[in-house]
């Protein structure tokens, strides 16, 4: 950092006083500093050394002091996949993430191979499982791979959707550059850039070049598929389906550390299928939901006469009283499964409805009113045109009639992998296919100056 001084006398000079850690750069030896003080004659450059920032990543942690990759299987209940030979004793890599300030343990090398996405999450383990190890608590889950749910954008060597992301600002700065341009050239603007911290081999020492279980599934989800982040160095991500249990697929788990002080400020997202428990954590009494349905399959009369499926609908409530402890029931809305025979009610609405607490597809609870909107109806289509979904419904108005764009959890705006998009139905004559809608969602968020539709409903901490 520079800054520059008009410099006179000592005596016009008495009240300037320099930085500390202040060097003079511009040659002249006959200036001179006293006690931070400079006299001379002239204008002056002084260069102020400035500590960078501590970095994010504190070292390794021996699986004697944690837990190592066989008994952290058994602790969560995970019994699919196959232990990968001489990495179940590999350190855990600790670093206090910059973005919300938790300390956080990701396993330096995948500890199971031949696993799927839907393995991981049969055990709660993609999205969170509160665990005890010794005197602490921890939340076992996958590492975010991308900046939003869904992931959106494209796939490949640090994209744009992968910008922020969790594994990026943690992983990117202790991988040494591999000497491929494709792999090293760094655009995230969040990213300190490769090797910053530490100067780990990706393929030796993490385990992130091809090979068996060099596919570190993530958490994040892309339209029906799964990302995956590694395989062809840190910098790659790409999908893959949830069922996929090929032997480059790796579990590389993360373990947050629950602190003891209560968070009064939190959110918590289900975007898979399924009825969940959750319970309301210590010092929570309000909550903000929000609900998306599931869109419905497209349909087909004949081939001159197809719709898509109709998006989505959206519903959010604000201020629902809860108590500490208290367990709620979530649903997400499952998908409709694709089909190829005629079926007119189909692509009319948008189908299946998430809930909690009774949100629902309603328009009304006990008398309050529930804020949201249907899905959009999907296009016309025949052998030229395809039919196409319509979109989910919208946190501010009704679906429009853009076709195939849905709401992402986590921020509230509209992509074209977002939930609650309807299916579409294609071109073909002789083998028309109607597909099914994407499914549903359902987000929490708690804490002072949050609400929905748009009042810091991003993830805080």
């Amino acid at each position: 950092m520079l800054h520059k001084f008009p410099v006179g006398s000592k005596e016009q000079n008495d009240l300037l006083i320099l930085p500390q850690g202040a060097i003079c750069i511009d040659g002249n030896e006959s200036l001179r500093i006293h006690n931070g003080i400079q006299s001379g004659g002239g204008v002056i450059e002084l260069e102020v050394a400035v500590p960078p920032p501590a970095p994010a990543f504190k070292g390794e942690v021996h699986v004697g002091d944690l837990i190592n990759g066989t008994d952290l299987a058994a602790l969560v209940g995970l019994t699919a996949g196959t232990i990968i030979d001489n990495t179940d004793n590999e350190p855990w890599l600790h670093f206090v993430d910059p973005v919300d300030n938790k300390t956080k343990y990701i396993a330096k090398k995948p500890y199971r191979r031949s696993i799927s996405w839907d393995d991981i999450n049969a055990v709660d383990c993609v999205y969170g499982k509160t665990i005890t190890i010794g005197d602490n608590q921890y939340i076992c889950r996958l590492i975010k791979g991308g900046k939003t749910e869904p992931f959106t954008g494209l796939v490949g060597h640090d994209t744009e959707g992968t910008w922020g992301s969790e594994w990026n600002r943690l992983l990117y700065p202790i991988c040494a550059p591999t000497g491929n341009p494709d792999y090293d050239n760094i655009q995230d603007p969040s990213s300190p850039g490769l090797g910053t911290w530490a100067q780990y081999d990706q393929t030796n020492d993490l385990g992130l070049m091809p090979g068996i279980g060099a596919r570190s599934l993530c958490q994040n989800f892309h339209k029906s598929s799964r990302i995956y982040r590694g395989s062809v160095g840190v910098t790659n991500s790409s999908t893959i389906t949830p069922h996929s249990s090929i032997q480059a697929t790796g579990w590389r788990p993360l373990l947050e550390l629950i602190e003891t002080t209560i968070s009064t400020v939190g959110q918590r997202d289900w975007l898979v299928p399924g009825t969940y428990i959750w319970t309301v954590p210590e010092g929570i009494y309000s909550i903000n939901c929000l609900v998306v349905g599931s869109g419905a399959r497209g349909y087909w009369l004949d081939s001159h006469n197809r719709r898509g499926g109709a998006g989505g609908q959206v519903r959010w409530q604000n201020n629902i009283s809860v108590t500490p402890g208290q367990e709620i029931t979530i649903t997400v809305a499952d998908v409709v499964s694709s089909v190829t025979s005629s079926n007119s009610s189909l692509g009319t609405s948008g189908r299946n409805s998430s809930s909690i607490l009774e949100l629902s597809s309603s328009s009304q609870k006990d008398g309050i009113d529930i804020f949201g909107g249907d899905g959009a109806n999907g296009t016309q289509g025949n052998t030229t045109n395809a039919a196409q979904g319509g979109s989910s419904g919208r946190l501010t108005t009704d679906g429009s009639s853009t076709p195939n764009m849905g709401i992402i959890l986590t921020t509230g705006e509209i992509s074209d992998s977002g939930l609650g998009v309807g299916g579409g139905v294609n071109t073909s004559s002789s083998n028309i296919t109607a597909q099914a809608g994407n499914a549903g969602g359902v987000r929490i968020i708690w804490g002072p100056n949050r609400a929905y539709p748009d009042l810091n409903i991003h993830d805080m901490y």
